[in-house]
Parts: C-alpha cells; sequence; structure tokens
C-alpha cells in the first residue's frame, strides 16, 4: 500500500498487487478528501455551521463515502510542528537583496497576468520579471550560451523594495532544475515557435521568455513563422548575432519544459537524443543565490528582452 498526500488536503491511498515474478497482478485505489469541524454549508456568500438533523446527515454521508475523511488536529503534532514553523517563517523572511523597481509579470506580451497594482510593464515585450529571471539563470548555468523558458514558470510580480527567500519560493515554487540541451538554430527556432503557438491555443504559461536570444512575433504570420528574426549572443556579451540553422548552442532551460512538455516538443526530442543534461541546480535555490550574489535587480535594457516587439492576433 503506498500513500501520497496533495498539501495536507488528499491522502491518496493506492493498493497495488504483485505475482512472485514481480508483474502487477492487480491495482485499486481512493483519494481520501480531509475534512474537519465545523461541518458548514454556504448559504449566500456566508459558510453557515449545520446543527441537528442537518449535522447528522452531514456526518452520515461522511461515514458512507469512502473518499470522505473527518479528521481533528493532533496536539501534540501541532506542538511539535509549531517550532519548525517558526524557524520557516524566519528563514522566509530573510532579506536576499532589492528590486530596484516593480517588475511586472506577463505571459502573453500586453496581457498582465499579476497584481494589477504592478507598474510599467511594456505592452510590447512582455513580462519583466520573466525576462530576469532568464538572465538570472543563464548567470547560474555557468556554461550554457543561451536559456529558454515557459512564461507559466513565473509566478508573481515582484514589486520594488526587499526581495526575501519566502519571496523567491513564491515567485518560482515548483520542484525543477535547470537542463542543458546541445541545440541547433533550427531547432532552437522550432521550439520557440513550438511555444508561441500553444501559448495561443492551449496554455498562455508556454509563452517563451529568453537570456541571450531575441526576437519578434506578429500572429498574423503564417504557423511556424510567427516568431522570427532570431538573434543571439552567447552568455549575453559581444554583438547580437542572427541565428543561422547550422549555429550550435547549448541551451539551459528548465527541466519541465526539457522533457517537451508545456509545447516545447523539440526540447522533447533533444532529451530523447542524448543531448540533454541535468545540472541538479534548484529552480528556486538558483534564483536565490543569484540575488545573493548580484544584490539589486532592475529591468533589462530595452534590446536585452527576449520579444522585441509583439504582434497580437489582428
Amino acid at each position: 500500500m503506498t500513500r501520497c498526500a496533495w498539501y495536507s488536503q488528499v491522502v491518496g491511498e493506492l493498493n497495488v498487487e504483485w505475482n512472485e515474478a514481480g508483474v502487477v497482478q492487480g491495482c485499486e485505489g481512493v483519494p481520501h478528501l480531509l475534512l474537519d469541524e465545523p461541518i458548514t454549508r454556504e448559504q449566500g456568500d456566508d459558510d453557515v455551521e449545520l446543527t441537528g438533523a442537518d449535522r447528522d446527515a452531514e456526518l452520515a454521508a461522511i461515514e458512507a463515502d469512502a473518499q470522505l475523511s473527518l479528521t481533528a488536529p493532533d496536539a501534540t503534532v501541532e506542538a511539535a510542528l509549531q517550532s519548525y514553523t517558526d524557524q520557516l517563517e524566519e528563514f522566509a523572511n530573510e532579506v536576499i537583496g532589492t528590486a530596484t523597481e516593480d517588475l511586472c509579470l506577463a505571459r502573453i506580451p500586453g496581457e498582465a497576468y499579476g497584481d494589477s497594482t504592478c507598474n510599467g510593464e511594456d505592452p510590447n515585450r512582455g513580462s519583466d520579471i520573466d525576462n530576469v529571471v532568464a538572465q538570472a539563470f543563464l548567470y547560474m548555468s555557468m556554461d550554457a550560451d543561451v536559456y529558454i523558458q515557459n512564461g507559466g514558470g513565473v509566478r508573481t510580480d515582484i514589486f520594488a523594495g526587499d526581495i526575501t527567500i519566502g519571496d523567491a519560493y513564491t515567485l518560482l515554487p515548483f520542484g525543477n532544475t535547470l537542463t542543458n540541451l546541445d541545440m541547433t538554430g533550427a531547432e532552437i527556432r522550432a521550439v520557440l515557435n513550438e511555444a508561441v503557438e500553444y501559448a495561443h491555443s492551449d496554455s498562455t504559461g508556454a509563452y517563451p521568455y529568453a537570456a541571450g536570444l531575441r526576437w519578434y512575433v506578429d500572429m498574423s504570420r503564417a504557423a511556424g513563422d510567427r516568431l522570427y528574426d532570431i538573434e543571439y549572443r552567447v552568455r549575453n556579451e559581444g554583438a547580437w548575432m542572427p541565428l543561422e540553422d547550422r549555429t550550435q548552442l547549448k541551451v539551459v532551460s528548465n527541466s519541465f519544459t526539457a522533457e517537451g512538455r508545456d509545447g516545447y516538443v523539440t526540447f522533447g526530442e533533444v532529451s530523447e537524443d542524448g543531448r540533454a543534461e541535468d545540472t541538479f541546480l534548484d529552480y528556486a535555490q538558483s534564483f536565490v543565490d543569484y540575488m545573493m550574489e548580484v544584490g539589486t535587480i532592475s529591468k533589462p535594457a530595452t534590446d536585452e528582452y527576449s520579444t522585441q516587439n509583439y504582434t497580437p492576433v489582428p
């Protein structure tokens, strides 16, 4: 029997039966939705506690359903956890750097995704913070030439002022690592256009952001050629150069997209071809380390934004 938990709200129970040869003969399971007191029911905008016959009926329904479990806090466990909670809060509030200005979140340029109070987003270039994160990860990867990521891998705005460890883990909450991929210019062009297509058909979080690469997007162009005029600059140094099909670059991305997910199909093919290497650099911790090293972050220079101009769907 295996149990797994989802934010301590649902516990999954899975029962697997193997034969002597180790072949699975049967598999069944049930999710346990954890409920607590008081038992309430929505009435308008309020939650009203049930009493009497209504409460008895709900308790009977919970008892009859294997997926529902009425639980109560364990005082001993709560006391033991409190010391760790206090330590975590102290750790999360540690200041690791400063943002000199608001760094706004967007997925697709011109479509703000974060807090509406964030100031100064450029509708032609998209997310400030995605571009900053891309630059941070290229810096931390050490030996990659350029960085590419999905916009949805970044989850919040960063406002002017102190940045804490907690902010970094809110910004980058996923258990991803940085993965290097050896790619040609043709493959880079293909994966970027795949991401743009997926962002406009399946998930806005697929929209690509990068460091050391820049381009134009025009959604009135033919599919597969909507992201165009790609230029690169190895590790953000020297002059910008046109990306040729035969160009060879080491691309770093997060492990989620490196597996070909979120529409980054070509990344998956490169990984399957044996041209990918996990650096084991943790996503959020890498940003923490970057902030502790550089101290201060701001919006990139205009010519360093990965999307130089975005023309929306006509």
